[in-house]
Parts: C-alpha cells; sequence; structure tokens
C-alpha cells in the first residue's frame, strides 16, 4: 500500500464512499503532496544559486580592477 492522507480518507469513509475508493483518492492526494514537496526543494536551490554567480561576478570585477 502506497502512503495515503488518513485525514481524507477517513472524511470520505465518513460520508460513505466506498473503502477501495476513499483509499484510491487518499493516496493520489499523498503522492501530490510529494511531488509539491520535491517541487519546494528544488525551487529552494534555485533560489540561492543567483546569489552564489553574483558573488563569483562580483569576485572577478574586483580581482580585475584590484
Amino acid at each position: 500500500m502506497a502512503v495515503m492522507s488518513g485525514n481524507l480518507y477517513h472524511a470520505l469513509k465518513s460520508v460513505g464512499v466506498e473503502d477501495s475508493l476513499a483509499q484510491k483518492a487518499a493516496e493520489e492526494v499523498a503522492s501530490y503532496d510529494n511531488r509539491f514537496a520535491r517541487i519546494e526543494a528544488d525551487l529552494a536551490i534555485v533560489k540561492w544559486m543567483p546569489g552564489v554567480v553574483l558573488a563569483g561576478v562580483v569576485a572577478l570585477i574586483m580581482k580585475a580592477f584590484f
């Protein structure tokens, strides 16, 4: 069984959704949560990369003039 959102599963079960459908829906939502977490981690890397590049360019300019 894949990772699933327990709260969603219980909410769907409480309104009368079949067990297999509730389980599949909860697993689908959990997979999207994992996907968004990976995207956020990738964006965190992208955020600091321009700063590193800028620092390198500034260091090269400083070295050229001093």
